[in-house]
């Protein structure tokens, strides 16, 4: 449902700070194992345009953006059965090439 708020073009049901605040919110929960499903919509909205935009601006603090990096490396190390991995690998690689530092 998140997803389908932020592709709507030119919509603006979704605002930077309530994304901000959503995504904070699930970092602050979540924590591996995650589930494939989990993993697919969640990786899936850190790559959408509009949410990318509101998670790299000014007010989205560097150390927030690096708790996703760590979600990541935490699931690449534990947090995904084996026979999943592939499915989700190419999606966590664009993932951190979005989010990492110096970009």
């Amino acid at each position: 449902a998140v997803k389908d708020k932020l592709r709507k073009n030119g919509s603006s049901e979704l605002d930077s700070a309530l994304i901000r605040y959503f995504v904070s919110g699930l970092l602050d929960t979540v924590q591996p194992p995650l589930t494939v499903p989990f993993c697919n919509s969640f990786f899936g909205l850190l790559l959408e345009r509009q949410c990318v935009d509101a998670l790299k601006s000014q007010h989205f603090a560097n150390s927030r953006r690096d708790e996703i990096i760590q979600l990541i490396n935490q699931v690449e190390r534990r947090g995904i059965e084996a026979r999943f991995w592939s499915s989700v690998r190419p999606m966590i690689s664009n993932v951190k090439s979005v989010y990492s530092a110096g970009e």
